[in-house]
Order: structure tokens, then sequence, then C-alpha cells
């Protein structure tokens, strides 16, 4: 296990360009409280057809087909307090990975006690 001296753990595509002004003190704002979870929140359809962009095999889990999945970051960029950062570490080898990670991350969240932030500008 890694003993890094961080806050927060942030996740980005490549080539996703962000705005430290903006990042910083934003996560700088939401240091002190437990289980945070920032980033561009979406919920869209479960795509169950195979050959599209963000396909997902395991489709039925979600419902009916046309279901939407549940409230989660888009997967350009996302920040999670070291605290779900931990939560994850732990627990990732029973930890079901979907096809998208941002999915996966929402999902592996939902269980737990956190505070989501909407926010879009974290990129530039």
């Amino acid at each position: 296990m890694f003993n890094y001296p961080c806050c927060f753990h942030l996740s980005m595509l490549d080539p996703t360009s962000i705005n430290l002004g903006v990042v910083g003190p934003l996560l700088d704002r939401h240091r002190s409280k437990p289980c945070v979870y920032v980033g561009c929140m979406k919920s869209g359809p479960v795509l169950s057809q195979k050959g599209v962009n963000y396909h997902e095999p395991e489709y039925w889990k979600f419902g009916e087909e046309g279901n939407k999945y549940f409230r989660h970051a888009t997967g350009q960029i996302y920040a999670i307090s070291k605290d779900l950062a931990t939560y994850i570490l732990i627990n990732g080898d029973i930890l079901h990975r979907y096809a998208n990670e941002a999915v996966s991350l929402g999902f592996w969240l939902i269980g737990v006690d956190h505070t989501q932030f909407n926010f879009f500008g974290l990129s530039v």
C-alpha cells in the first residue's frame, strides 16, 4: 500500500487539459469534507448495441432495455477524496468492473455515504 500525502485522487483522460486555477481552489474548499466525489455528473442510456462507443456488455444488469445509468462523473475528468480512494484500494479485488471506468466508479459509490459535487469547469 502506498502512503502519499494527498487529499484527492484526480483522474483524467489523455489529452484533457485542466484549469489549475479552478481545480486547486475547488478541491481545497472540499478538503475537510469526508467522502467527496467531484466531476461533471451525468446519467445517460445504457448502450446495449454491440459496436457502438461505450457499449456495455452487461447492460442487462441495469434493468430493462432503455434504462439509464445512475448518476456518475464523466470519465474525462473527476476527483475523489483520499478516503474514497482508500475504500476502493482496500476493496478493489471484490468491486466489479464494468466496460466504462466512470460507470464502475459511480456504481462502487452507490452504497457509500458520500457527497457529489457537480462541476463542469474542471477542464479547459
